[in-house]
């Protein structure tokens, strides 16, 4: 069941922390063959790179 969400939702929102606030954003993901891992990239120069570098703390929601 969660092999067919993660391969029919090409989005996800990144939920990261920063400074006591929520920040999300919107990523296109991949998922690891195992569902062990979501890759997505974004440049360093993002907010979004900083807090995931300051705060090990994130969700990623996938919905369909």
């Amino acid at each position: 069941m969660i092999r067919r969400l993660v391969d029919s939702q090409p989005y996800a929102v990144l939920c990261t922390q920063g400074q006591g606030q929520p920040y999300g954003s919107l990523v296109a993901y991949a998922m690891t063959p195992d569902i062990d891992s979501a890759v997505f990239a974004t440049q360093k120069a993002t907010r979004k790179y900083r807090l995931l570098s300051e705060c090990a703390h994130m969700a990623l929601v996938i919905d369909n």
